[in-house]
């Protein structure tokens, strides 16, 4: 694991490790941002930011996993609250990398999902395939994106809302009828487009 600055940006790609990538060889880009507020003895305490970013390249053996980390200084006048401070700079340095290469890798990427579509009628995503026709399967459900309803979402995944009884609602432990859930960490720009372009799905 690295943090942001391990990545040099240039015009053409990106270096890491010696090694310079350019943007149409990024294949993938899994994110996910999140803040979490921490209470001590009741009393809000600060906020701990948290930033992940993995970056699949061909060349890669493995994905470049960018973290925001965790430094404590003990000799600061406040050292918790001066972590929370520098979470939240690290995790803007993250979320900045990810933005800047979710730009520079869009039509890249969204090119290899379109490519799957046009070979077999559909496209990978989190381990289910969606096809033109609008249905999503995981091997064991089926939905479909123009049909099914509600459809919500929510930071890093979508998912289909299943009907369920008040006992159901409450304890939530028969998986067939559980919501279908799909995380949305992988190429989540790409993932939104498609959808919209495709069934005319949006969130406002």
């Amino acid at each position: 694991m690295a943090s942001s600055s391990a990545v040099t940006l240039t015009n053409t790609g990106f270096i890491y490790g010696g090694c310079e990538h350019a943007y149409d060889q990024v294949t993938s880009l899994c994110f996910y941002h999140e803040v979490t507020k921490v209470s001590v003895l009741l009393f809000h305490a600060g906020n701990e930011h948290k930033a992940d970013l993995d970056i699949y390249a061909e060349g890669l053996p493995k994905p470049i996993k960018i973290r925001t980390g965790f430094s404590l200084n003990p000799l600061a006048d406040n050292p918790m609250t001066d972590n929370y401070a520098a979470s939240q700079k690290r995790a803007k340095s993250v979320v900045a990398l990810y933005e800047h290469l979710a730009k520079q890798t869009f039509q890249f990427r969204l090119q290899r999902y379109v490519n799957m579509m046009d070979k077999h009628g559909f496209f990978f995503y989190d381990s289910k395939k969606v096809f033109a026709d609008g249905r999503i399967s995981d091997g064991n459900r089926q939905l479909n994106f123009n049909t099914d309803r509600p459809i919500h979402r929510k930071p890093f995944e979508v998912y289909f809302e299943t009907k369920k009884t008040p006992g159901e609602h409450l304890l939530n432990v028969l998986v067939w009828r559980q919501d279908f859930i799909i995380s949305t960490k992988h190429d989540a720009d790409v993932f939104f487009f498609l959808i919209k372009r495709l069934f005319g799905l949006e969130w406002k």
